[in-house]
């Protein structure tokens, strides 16, 4: 007798030396994230507009993240964030871009959804220092 497991996500009973989903949940999941990539803005993260725009910007700041730079920090750039959210219209708009650290991401991401501040005060923020001669 053969051992047998539970597919992860339906629970149908499989041999055991297959991987953790069955033929038909691995379809599934494949054809759902095939339609999520075609449908969303994600898909352009991976064009080579996006790659020589964000080697651009980010070379013409010097790899440097802007917050840390205003704070009189030196911190290496990683993440080329969108100001306001990025979607089909705004996506490769220059304007809307601006280099930061994992760190400051996250921190950025922090004040947009738990600051008493608006989530348009932080974006002027961003702009402002974006702007400002420090950065260039």
């Amino acid at each position: 007798m053969a051992l047998k497991k539970l597919c992860c996500d339906c629970g149908k009973i499989m041999d055991y030396t297959t991987g953790a989903l069955c033929d038909e949940c691995k379809s599934k999941r494949s054809k759902d994230k095939y339609d999520y990539e075609q449908c969303s803005y994600r898909r352009l993260y991976h064009t080579k507009r996006w790659k020589k725009l964000r080697q651009s910007i980010m070379a013409e700041y010097n790899w440097m993240c802007l917050v840390s730079l205003g704070k009189g920090e030196v911190e290496e750039a990683k993440i080329l964030h969108h100001i306001e959210e990025a979607n089909e219209s705004n996506f490769f708009d220059r304007d809307n871009l601006i280099p930061l650290s994992f760190k400051v991401h996250e921190e950025v991401h922090m004040r947009y959804e738990l600051s008493k501040e608006s989530k348009k005060e932080c974006q002027a923020w961003l702009r402002k220092l974006r702007d400002s001669p420090l950065a260039v």
